[in-house]
């Protein structure tokens, strides 16, 4: 998404490119989209970088969370705080040292908090 919002151009310069969690979360407020059963679990919801700290975008995959009827619980560290997982942005290929990896960081921190309602 945040390639074809900002940095595409061309034929899609000016368009109103949204991620699919916004779309979802607009069906689902109109009544366009139904969840057919709710989910009983407790899940946590990591901020993707581009998603959040580029795009803005925060609350509408936690609305689609709980619509679909899931105890939604925040990571310690989360929307413009939230800590990178370190697969984004290409990292993914670089050669990192097990102890400098963002990745088994995040999920180390995993004690969740839970989300006002």
């Amino acid at each position: 998404m945040n390639t074809l919002k900002n940095e595409y151009g061309g034929s899609l310069a000016g368009k109103n490119v949204v991620h699919y969690s916004e779309l979802f979360e607009q069906w689902i407020a109109q009544g366009k989209l139904t969840p057919k059963k709710k989910l009983t679990m407790t899940v946590t919801y990591h901020d993707p970088c581009y998603l959040g700290r580029y795009n803005g975008v925060y609350d509408a995959p936690r609305n689609v969370l709980k619509a679909l009827g899931v105890t939604l619980v925040e990571m310690p560290r989360n929307r413009e705080n939230g800590f990178c997982c370190g697969a984004g942005g290409g990292r993914l290929w670089m050669e990192d040292t097990p102890a400098s990896r963002s990745g088994p960081q995040r999920t180390g921190s995993r004690k969740p908090r839970h989300f006002p309602a």
